[in-house]
């Protein structure tokens, strides 16, 4: 009898996909209309498969030579730089910056705390399929805060990332320069957020950050 040959790359793609479903159904988002009005809760997956939009969080951290900690996300076989902390607000989040908090422990095992942090500005992103994730429907209120940090902290940072609980998502941490940033957006190795986030970052630095930080 003919044995059909298994897709093996296939199997591990499905299994990959059925994980992330289940994680995602337990991880419940707040929807908003285009106003910014709450209309109900849906799970993560169905956020990202509907096109629903939601809010996710941003920390930007710099350190004293004005270099950006980035982090190499492990959800593609290259890798791409991302902010170093980003993820949904959900359910169980009062608010954004306790989200940020939460994040921030699970991807790169820093304590951060509210007066730490500087908001520094808000924008909407529709992003509806990528080559990464062709069937993925993107649709977010993306609420970004900024952090600086001294030398000392600076070293800190990487003994603490040893404890992450996001191991295999997150792979590393790197501090490095804009034009470093920049030249991986162009080579196509920045993940969205990484992405469309550093030209408003660029902006609110030059125009407000003297001043207010």
């Amino acid at each position: 009898m003919h044995m059909k040959t298994l897709d093996l790359d296939k199997m591990v793609v499905l299994a990959q996909c059925a994980e992330n479903i289940n994680k995602s159904n337990d991880e419940l988002l707040v929807v908003y209309d285009d106003d910014g009005i709450s209309q109900g809760t849906a799970s993560r997956y169905i956020c990202h498969k509907l096109g629903l939009l939601h809010k996710v969080v941003y920390l930007i951290i710099e350190n004293e030579k004005g270099e950006l900690l980035v982090q190499t996300r492990g959800d593609t076989k290259k890798g791409r730089l991302d902010v170093p902390v980003g993820g949904h607000l959900n359910i169980n989040d009062n608010d954004e910056i306790q989200a940020l908090i939460r994040e921030a422990k699970e991807e790169i095992a820093i304590e951060i705390t509210s007066k730490m942090l500087s908001f520094i500005f808000t924008y909407k992103r529709k992003n509806f399929g990528t080559l990464e994730k062709p069937h993925e429907k993107n649709y977010e209120i993306r609420k970004v805060f900024y952090l600086k940090i001294s030398k000392d902290s600076s070293l800190d940072v990487f003994k603490n990332f040893e404890n992450r609980e996001e191991i295999e998502m997150v792979r590393r941490l790197d501090w490095v320069s804009i034009e470093e940033v920049l030249i991986a957006i162009e080579n196509n190795r920045c993940a969205d957020g990484l992405k469309e986030s550093i030209s408003h970052f660029l902006n609110w630095k030059l125009t407000t950050l003297p001043n207010n930080v």
